[in-house]
C-alpha cells in the first residue's frame, strides 16, 4: 500500500472512531465533504499540507521521522 493511502486510511479510521462525518471533518479542516470523500476513497492524492490540516482537525500532528 502506498504511504499516502496508508496515512489517509489511518485518518479515516480516526475520523470514524471519533464519530465524525466527512462533512464535520471537512468543516473543521476547511474542506468540503466531497473533497474528504474523494481523498478517503483514494480518488485523489491530497498535498501534504492538506494531510497536515486534516490531521490537526482530528487532534493529531503529522510528523516525519528517519527510517530505521
Amino acid at each position: 500500500m502506498k504511504t499516502t493511502h496508508y496515512v489517509l486510511e489511518t485518518l479515516k479510521e480516526i475520523r470514524r472512531a471519533n464519530n465524525l462525518t466527512q462533512a464535520e471533518l471537512g468543516n473543521r479542516a476547511g474542506y468540503s465533504r466531497f473533497q474528504i470523500a474523494e481523498w478517503e476513497r483514494g480518488a485523489h492524492d491530497p498535498r501534504i499540507n492538506v494531510v497536515s490540516n486534516i490531521s490537526e482537525a482530528l487532534g493529531y500532528e503529522l510528523v516525519l521521522r528517519p527510517k530505521r
